[in-house]
C-alpha cells in the first residue's frame, strides 16, 4: 500500500547563495549524503509528486538534477514504485515575486501546490536545504499536531525562536502570504497576524510546537563551515576498535 499522503505537498528552498559557507551548501555531503538529499529523504516517502525545488531568482540546474536523481531512487523503492518520469517528479520553482527572500519562495510553493491540488484543502511542507537531521517522522508529527490544533500553520519552536523553514502550511494561507508581500513585508512570519484576523477567532492561526531538548537538533541548520564540521563529526559512524579512521579514504 502506498504511503503517499494525497493532500500533502513538498517544497525545498535552496535559493540562497551560501556566502557564509563559501561554496554550494546544498551539495555538501555529511556521511555520504548531501544536505539537499537529506531534505529529499524527509519528504520523498509520503508527499505527493511533484516535489518543488525553490531556487530563488536564478535557475539552478545542478541542484534540480541532483534532487531528481535522489527523489527517483527513493520513490522507486516504495511499494508499487512510481511510474512517473523523474523530470516531472521534481520541478524547479522560481520565487514569485523574485528578490524578496524566502517569503517569495513560500508564496510560489503555495501557488504551485494549490494549482496541482485543484483547491486549497491541502498542505505544503516547506524545508530549507540545510537541515542535517530533518526526518520524515518529525514532519509527520508536526503536521498531525497542527491538524489537531485546527491551525493553518505549524512551526517548531526552540529557545532560538520559531523555525518557518521546517514547517507546514495549509494551502488556504496563500492569500495572507500574498497580502504581506503586497504590503512590502518580507519576514517569513509576517503574514501570521493577517492569517489570524482572517480566521476571526476560533481555532488558532498558528500552532507552535515547543520542542523538548532531544528534538531540537531536527530543525538545526548549517550556515558556516564550522557548523558543518561539527555536524560531520556528530553524524560520522563510530570507528571500529583497531579499525581505520572513518574520515580517511
Amino acid at each position: 500500500m502506498s504511503q503517499i499522503a494525497p493532500d500533502v505537498h513538498g517544497l525545498i528552498l535552496c535559493g540562497g547563495r551560501s556566502q557564509r559557507f563559501g561554496r554550494e551548501k546544498a551539495l555538501a555531503e555529511l556521511n555520504g549524503a548531501s544536505l539537499l538529499s537529506r531534505a529529499v529523504d524527509a519528504l520523498s516517502g509520503w508527499v505527493r509528486s511533484p516535489l518543488w525545488l525553490g531556487t530563488g531568482a536564478e535557475s539552478r540546474p545542478e541542484l534540480v538534477e541532483h534532487a531528481r536523481e535522489h527523489w527517483q531512487r527513493r520513490r522507486s523503492a516504495l511499494p508499487g514504485g512510481d511510474p512517473c518520469d523523474r523530470r516531472s517528479q521534481v520541478r524547479e520553482l522560481a520565487d514569485r515575486p523574485a528578490g524578496v527572500g524566502p517569503l517569495g519562495g513560500l508564496h510560489a510553493g503555495l501557488l504551485a501546490a494549490r494549482e496541482a491540488h485543484g483547491g486549497e484543502d491541502g498542505w505544503l511542507v516547506a524545508l530549507s536545504c540545510d537541515l542535517p537531521a530533518i526526518e520524515a517522522d518529525f514532519l509527520r508529527e508536526l503536521l498531525e499536531r497542527t491538524r489537531a490544533a485546527g491551525a493553518c500553520v505549524g512551526l517548531p519552536q526552540t529557545p532560538e525562536g520559531v523555525h518557518p523553514l521546517a514547517a507546514v502550511y495549509h494551502l488556504s494561507s496563500l492569500p495572507a502570504v500574498a497580502a504581506s508581500l503586497a504590503a512590502g513585508e518580507r519576514r517569513l512570519v509576517a503574514f501570521h497576524q493577517r492569517l489570524g484576523l482572517a480566521l476571526e477567532g476560533g481555532a488558532p492561526a498558528v500552532h507552535e510546537w515547543v520542542l523538548e531538548p532531544e528534538h531540537r537538533a531536527r530543525v538545526a541548520n548549517v550556515n558556516t563551515t564550522a557548523e558543518f564540521v561539527s555536524w560531520r563529526e556528530r553524524l560520522a559512524p563510530p570507528a571500529r576498535p583497531g579499525g581505520p579512521d572513518p574520515e580517511q579514504p
